[in-house]
């Protein structure tokens, strides 16, 4: 899959055969003449291009064909060409779209202006010039590269003297607006192009991407990569960071690689291929590709890791989620119900003391529940529109039904499919009556139960606690509003269920993720008062999803920090530790030769100096505690304490894979264990009466989940249409 109609090959020479009498066809025309030798390797290399009708690509299906000595051997590929303003493979486009062209600000202080298509938000492709000044120590707008000031600085790559000067590339890519910034002198390197690189680059490129997800839909967005523009905090240099650019990266990101832009995985990792695609056409292979971002940032890197497996080749995760539509979703929206049930949103209820709590809601900090519902639930409702989306755009019930609806699953709409909207069944044919599929459920869910079997809580605040905490209806309301009791909970919509594992959408881990390098970075918040956003134990579930998988996790190692510059950034002497030691293991891994599994190659050149464990509380790096981190032992558990979320509390094991569980009878859990705790005849049936259909059985797959040999006959790389 390709798309822009053009393409960067490589013909492959056998071993004493002589590359000159290779031939190269392009649906059938010759286009030898676009190759050269490549350097190094008995290859050749050529960019097909927009130069002549016969180099460019047509839509569709395009046959290349590689002769030797005309009837001596022959390979084929067919390449399959989408428009560059996409899709490739993520679905039909996502309407309303709002062009953002015009307030996107590029280094000079300019701005894109106005799309030249409205359609697909595209803009012309600019380049622009920044240097870093030693005087103001950060990076200066430049209109004469080839002639800098005595300020600009000097840095050394891989024993290479340059200039410390960057091009910046911007244009629209996938109807996003996509940046890369690489070492460039134009007073002493030629044109980048595939066939000759800027001195100052290392060969090496870093995709940043951005956080977030509330409101990152129906827009094109303003911001590109991980808000590593600490140094021009949210200004026009956002994608520029000191650290990586000095020691020889490029930079690539775009505004659909920001989740609170762009909350969509497909989307995110279908904008990153074909972002990557534009710069080896323009600059070259590199060695590798090292993700690099945070929270929002993390979910795409670990997403796009395994299921597109490819494009990146290592990962450097800060504040890690394993995925939006589970781990993150269950942990906003039941923190939500928690709060609203413990604060008598609805109905008074009986007290609970801030330690049972925390015990039934498996959070360090009590008021972590008040900043999801706060700040984070709204996602999986219809209301949460970004602000540059037009109020007659917007999805309302009474007046608009066609309209966007503005939360994570709508969104995603191509992946989930649709139903009838059960608030608006639409007795008009015509009329617009569908609404996304949804996977979110808590049918069965029995919160609190391990605080139950603790005798941290007693049986009567366990069974009000389930039978009023309810769950979320199809806007995303919770359903306790209603008062009926036992308030409904949420139930997936059976399509989903399948969907969400064979697709990915819960991490599996054992696709390309075994075979990627991956640094897990973290700024402890569990513990703090006012709550936190990314809690420690979303690292230990992507811990868990890789043993599951492939029975080992040696691919992961976790850093911990108390306190930090941000949550993530290169200004971390723990995170620049992190950069240096991925680097050398992914060249380590790259110069192995033989013939033994990527993911053997993995565990092998994981450097020594690499070593898993915190900095303790009150210090900053170097000073380190090297210990193999577990959730309930060692000085960094004792340190930084975890605890599992809402699901875990509730008796589903740490590595939190069930979309929805399978039930057992009431009955059944009375009599197999399930409850430390006695129950009395009047008791019993409460329990009966708000669990009808039976709890959860963690003991086994989830509803529509596959067993581990139905997972190795899966394959990632999924089209959505």
């Amino acid at each position: 899959m390709v798309s822009g109609d053009d393409v960067l090959l490589q013909v492959d020479v056998p071993a004493g055969s002589d590359p000159a009498k290779v031939s190269v066809l392009l649906n059938g025309f010759d286009v030898t003449g676009k190759f050269r030798a490549k350097t190094g390797e008995n290859a050749l290399i050529g960019l097909m291009d927009k130069s002549e009708a016969k180099y460019t690509l047509g839509p569709g299906s395009n046959l290349v064909v590689a002769r030797y000595d005309t009837d001596k051997g022959s390979g084929e590929l067919t390449l399959s060409n989408h428009a560059v303003s996409g899709p490739v493979f993520s679905g039909p486009h996502e309407r309303p779209f709002v062009c953002e062209t015009a307030s996107f600000v590029l280094p000079d202080g300019s701005s894109l202006g106005n799309p030249l298509n409205w359609d697909v938000c595209s803009s012309s492709t600019r380049t622009q010039y920044v240097y870093w000044s030693t005087s103001q120590q950060r990076f200066v707008p430049t209109t004469t590269p080839n002639s800098l000031p005595g300020d600009a600085g000097w840095i050394t790559v891989e024993g290479r003297n340059v200039r410390f000067v960057v091009r910046i590339e911007t244009g629209t890519i996938n109807r996003a607006i996509y940046q890369i910034a690489i070492l460039h002198n134009p007073a002493a390197d030629a044109a980048p192009s595939p066939f000759a690189q800027p001195s100052g680059w290392n060969r090496k490129l870093v995709y940043s991407f951005g956080g977030g997800c509330s409101a990152g839909w129906y827009r094109q967005g303003t911001e590109v990569g991980w808000d590593s523009g600490y140094y021009e905090r949210n200004g026009p240099m956002q994608l520029l960071d000191p650290e990586l650019l000095k020691r020889g990266f490029a930079i690539a990101s775009s505004t659909l690689n920001v989740f609170a832009q762009n909350c969509n995985e497909v989307l995110a990792a279908e904008t990153m291929a074909m972002v990557k695609e534009h710069f080896i056409e323009a600059y070259g292979v590199p060695r590798y590709t090292l993700g690099w971002g945070c929270s929002g940032g993390a979910y795409q890197e670990y997403q796009i890791a395994d299921n597109y497996p490819g494009l990146l080749d290592g990962l450097i995760a800060g504040c890690s989620y394993p995925e939006v539509s589970f781990t993150t979703v269950h942990f906003m929206s039941d923190a939500r119900l928690l709060n609203r049930y413990f604060n008598g949103v609805y109905y008074p209820g009986p007290s609970f003391s801030d330690a049972q709590k925390r015990a039934i809601s498996g959070m360090v900090s009590v008021g972590t529940l008040q900043l999801m519902d706060d700040g984070a639930a709204d996602r999986i409702g219809v209301g949460d529109c970004p602000a540059v989306l037009p109020w007659e755009d917007r999805y309302r019930l009474g007046d608009n039904p066609g309209g966007a609806r503005c939360g994570v699953f709508d969104h995603s709409v191509n992946v989930w499919g649709t139903r009838p909207n059960p608030l608006n069944p639409g007795p008009d044919p015509l009329s617009p009556n569908t609404i996304a599929r949804r996977p979110l459920d808590n049918t069965g869910v029995q919160y609190g139960l391990k605080a139950l079997n603790a005798g941290t809580i007693g049986v009567d605040q366990f069974l009000d606690l389930n039978e009023r905490i309810g769950g979320f209806d199809s806007e995303g309301n919770p359903t306790a509003e209603g008062g009926a009791l036992p308030a409904p909970r949420s139930v997936a919509d059976a399509a989903t269920l399948p969907i969400a594992y064979r697709s990915g959408r819960m991490l599996y881990g054992g696709w390309g993720l075994k075979n990627v390098p991956i640094v897990d970075y973290r700024v402890y918040e569990d513990d703090s008062a006012g709550g936190g956003f990314h809690l420690r134990y979303h690292s230990f579930v992507i811990r868990e999803r890789l043993l599951k998988a492939n029975g080992t996790a040696a691919n992961h190692v976790m850093l911990l920090q108390g306190s930090a510059p941000t949550v993530f950034s290169s200004q971390s002497a723990l995170v620049r530790h992190a950069l240096d030691q991925i680097d050398e293991w992914l060249t380590a891994i790259l110069a192995d030769s033989t013939t033994d599994a990527q993911a053997v190659k993995v565990a092998r050149h994981r450097p020594a100096e690499l070593r898993e464990g915190c900095v303790p509380p009150g210090s900053s790096y170097p000073a380190f505690r090297a210990e193999t981190l577990t959730p309930g032992s060692g000085s960094c558990a004792s340190w930084y304490p975890v605890s599992f979320g809402t699901r875990a509390a509730a008796g589903a094991p740490a590595v939190l894979d069930v979309a929805k569980c399978q039930l057992k009878s009431v009955d059944t859990a009375l009599g197999d264990g399930t409850y430390a705790v006695s129950f009395t005849p009047g008791q019993q049936n409460w329990l009966k009466s708000i669990f009808p259909s039976g709890v959860c059985d963690w003991d086994k797959r989830g509803e529509g989940q596959p067993s581990a040999a139905e997972y190795q006959s899966l394959q990632p790389w999924q089209t959505f249409d």
